[in-house]
């Protein structure tokens, strides 16, 4: 290779290599962001910002805004952007019609409103730290049961295992969540205002105690109780059949000692075998006992004089168990109506 030829071959790979540059830096176009108090017009500084493609739910950029309310991140080319301003003490502002192309600078503002309600994030994860999907969130107010918001944890992208809930008004709620493979769990929570709070709920594998209890021939049986003992609030479900027909579910929270009483119908307080099934998480309670009630307003019945004891799955079938310390127990706890 002569002297003109080696030039000229660089000269190539020179113009080769710019223009590569230039195809890879035009790739990508930059979303600059100014916020600011919708109140005053003043700048809000180190103030959290999210952009988030929203084909795919993922954050693709995240960082404050500056001294005077500006963020600035360079992102690939789409006009499926989501800007979102998450400035302590006012309320989200976001922009969900974000364009971005190639090569130029999109500009957004957002003015934020001094907070008045407070948000929620429910994250749901196993033992292991691995995000949990689609378990079903319900946020409660206590004072009188309802629900205010619920959904399910999502799936994909960066918000794997999570639901955010925003417009929480200023005050106490209760979190109860649920999966088909998992322990469920009640929280109570406090919102205030401007703020967020994080709730990680760490679920563990469900717990399912199976108790079957023989009716004593000819009595009326009026309800199958389960005695539970829990650490702290805990839902739990109970289940009952008669003789094989399934008389439904009760979920409930249970706190300290508690007892689930579950009324038989008419048509079925005659059956001759009771089965009650418990799920429950066994980190947080234990069932003590379950059994039968009685109806001894016609002079006859008695105690059902079975009693359980608490297992768990891994342990097989799980039986009643007779004997005179349950038929002292039931005993002392017979219907009087």
């Amino acid at each position: 290779m002569n002297v003109k030829t080696a030039v000229l071959a660089l000269t190539i790979v020179s113009i080769l290599g710019l223009s590569f540059a230039g195809v890879v830096a035009a790739a990508n176009g930059t979303v600059e962001v100014t916020a600011t108090d919708a109140g005053t017009g003043d700048a809000l500084a180190n103030a959290p910002v999210e952009v988030v493609d929203k084909s795919t739910g993922d954050v693709v950029a995240t960082g404050t805004t500056d001294s005077s309310g500006v963020y600035s991140a360079s992102v690939a080319e789409s006009p499926e952007y989501s800007v979102i301003l998450l400035a302590d003490g006012y309320d989200i502002a976001s922009d969900d019609t974000v364009n971005v192309t190639a090569g130029s600078t999109t500009s957004v503002s957002l003015s934020a409103v001094e907070a008045t309600t407070g948000g929620l994030r429910v994250i749901a994860e196993d033992s292991s730290g691995n995000p949990i999907n689609n378990a079903s969130v319900d946020v409660v107010a206590p004072s009188n049961g309802s629900v205010v918001k619920s959904g399910e944890t999502s799936t994909g992208g960066s918000g794997d295992g999570e639901i955010v809930f925003q417009d929480f008004a200023e005050g106490d709620y209760r979190i109860e969540i649920a999966h088909a493979d998992y322990a469920a769990q009640v929280r109570d929570v406090t919102v205030a205002a401007g703020t967020g709070n994080d709730e990680t709920f760490v679920l563990d594998s469900q717990n399912v105690l199976e108790a079957t209890h023989s009716a004593t021939d000819g009595d009326i049986v009026t309800d199958v109780f389960a005695d539970f003992n829990a650490s702290t609030n805990t839902s739990v479900d109970v289940s009952v059949s008669a003789d094989g027909t399934d008389l439904g579910t009760q979920t409930v929270t249970v706190t300290g000692s508690d007892t689930v009483q579950f009324d038989v119908p008419v048509d079925n307080d005659s059956a001759s075998e009771y089965t009650v099934t418990a799920e429950y998480d066994s980190s947080a309670v234990t069932v003590e006992n379950t059994g039968l009630l009685y109806d001894t307003s016609g002079g006859g019945g008695g105690a059902g004089g079975d009693t359980t004891n608490d297992s768990t799955p891994d342990m097989g079938v799980i039986a009643a168990l007779a004997g005179l310390a349950g038929a002292i127990l039931l005993a002392g706890r017979q219907s009087g109506y």
